[in-house]
């Protein structure tokens, strides 16, 4: 009786062992894929900084020129002439 149940509770045994295998297995996965998703979305928001600050420098706002005022003295002399002084 007992050379009929070892192979039977080693078949069991080896069940469990490789349900356990999966178990870690996916428990090893899932941190590796969260660890890589938190890298991807600092990425992502590291990048958007760069395309923003890329976009502002390439577009600097535009301020018109302050127009320079100069004082200028300006001298104006009339003459009047009659038409008969033409001829």
């Amino acid at each position: 009786m007992y050379a009929q149940e070892v192979p039977e509770r080693k078949k069991e045994l080896e069940e469990k062992v490789d349900i356990l295998k999966l178990q870690a297995e996916y428990q090893e996965l899932e941190g590796r894929f969260r660890g890589a998703l938190k890298m991807l979305i600092y990425g992502a928001v590291v990048t958007a900084i760069g395309i923003m600050a890329f976009v502002w420098a390439s577009n600097p706002q535009v301020t018109p020129p302050k127009a320079k005022t100069t004082y200028a003295s300006i001298t104006a002399v009339l003459s009047f002439q009659s038409p008969a002084d033409h001829h």
